[in-house]
């Protein structure tokens, strides 16, 4: 496998993100390749047979695995064959509480115990930690939150980050950015002066980058001005990957709402949606289609032919995602002589003869009622 065989080398401790190799394995991608990884991410990232890339599991953080440690085929727990694998991990302290500690040392080893579980249950990477500020008490989601301050809120994720991580899993830090509240925060406009967003609300999502490497990010359901936060260039391209420097790759929020676009976040640096396999379209409008990447076909000159810039946006979201799993502990167990082989459970398969069957039946009975009423001939 020559693909893989390139994407292994490039998991090597001494490849870097910029390393021209990667360009060799990226020009081999075809753009259905592209359009696949990019179309679909809820809690996960899709797998590509043809580089030996597998499927990879994220979980819904912040506040550790709450998931049975058996969610992960590649997890310890289900290689292992761990008698408690169908237990969950611990739940730990709202942020607030773990921000009030003021204690780096304390949360770095937490971080560490929450990357153990996850590695335990085959996760490769956790939405959290969360990074907006405390501006009301009240807000529904302050449990997710560290603080009031933005630096505070900034360094104490910093060592949350580097304990996560240290176990291979990759961290989303979220809501990014300015998701100060919950109820009716779809679409919501949010608007904020730049030194306010510098010095508060970026602070707290830039420490963790220069200073932990923090790989990833989610991005939030409001707008920025007038702006979906998913797909706001200055925000996802200029600031997060060029000033704060950011490699990895960005998840939205739910996937919902009329004015998300899978092309148009991928063009601002979006990199996958939070969505279920099959949706496409913008609204929310839920399909199910064999071709993931549908609707990105839709954006060419002809409703069939790639869109350039497109394309090339999608290229650079694949280098961001590949990069950032094939450093990550979702590579536990697969080697370069590897095979990634799409397994169709039995399940499926009868549920589609089902299907099938069940179609063929309708179909006579409707020709036997069509006949059926078909005057016959008077006899003479």
């Amino acid at each position: 496998m020559v693909f893989a065989s390139t994407f292994f080398v490039l998991g090597s401790p001494f490849s870097s993100y910029d390393d021209p190799i990667w360009e060799d394995l990226l020009d081999q991608l075809t753009y259905s390749d592209l359009s696949r990884l990019c179309a679909v991410g809820l809690r996960m990232t899709v797998s590509l047979e043809s580089i030996g890339k597998p499927e990879t599991l994220d979980h819904n953080g912040p506040s550790g695995v709450t998931q049975p440690y058996s969610s992960g085929a590649n997890g310890y727990a289900n290689q292992t064959n761990d008698p408690d694998k169908d237990m969950t991990g611990t739940c730990y302290p709202c942020n607030g509480i773990v921000a009030a500690t003021m204690n780096d040392q304390l949360v770095q080893e937490m971080g560490e115990l929450i990357g153990e579980d996850a590695m335990w249950a085959g996760y490769a990477g956790i939405y959290g930690s969360g990074l907006n500020i405390h501006r009301t008490p009240y807000a529904g989601r302050v449990f997710e939150y560290y603080s009031e301050d933005g630096i505070l809120t900034g360094l104490i994720d910093t060592y949350e980050t580097i304990g996560i991580q240290s176990k291979g899993v990759y961290v989303y830090n979220k809501h990014f950015a300015l998701n100060e509240q919950e109820l009716q925060r779809q679409g919501l406009a949010t608007w904020c002066n730049e030194q306010a967003m510098r010095e508060i609300y970026l602070r707290a999502f830039e420490l963790p980058i220069v200073d932990a490497g923090a790989k990833c990010v989610m991005t939030a359901f409001n707008r920025i001005g007038a702006v979906w936060s998913g797909a706001c260039h200055k925000l996802l391209t200029d600031w997060l990957r060029g000033e704060a420097g950011m490699t990895g790759f960005a998840v939205t929020d739910m996937y919902e709402g009329d004015y998300m676009s899978k092309p148009h976040e991928v063009l601002a640096g979006n990199d996958i949606p939070d969505n279920f396999p099959g949706t496409t379209g913008t609204g929310g409008t839920t399909t199910t289609t064999g071709d993931l990447g549908v609707e990105f076909a839709e954006y060419g000159p002809d409703g069939a032919t790639p869109n350039a810039p497109l394309a090339q946006a999608m290229r650079e979201s694949a280098h961001r995602l590949l990069y950032t799993v094939l450093h990550s502990r979702g590579m536990d167990g697969i080697g370069v002589h590897t095979s990634i082989v799409a397994v169709t459970p039995w399940w499926q398969m009868a549920l589609n003869v089902a299907q099938i069957v069940l179609a063929v039946l309708s179909a006579a009975a409707v020709a036997l009622l069509v006949v059926d009423m078909v005057p016959r001939k008077k006899k003479t």
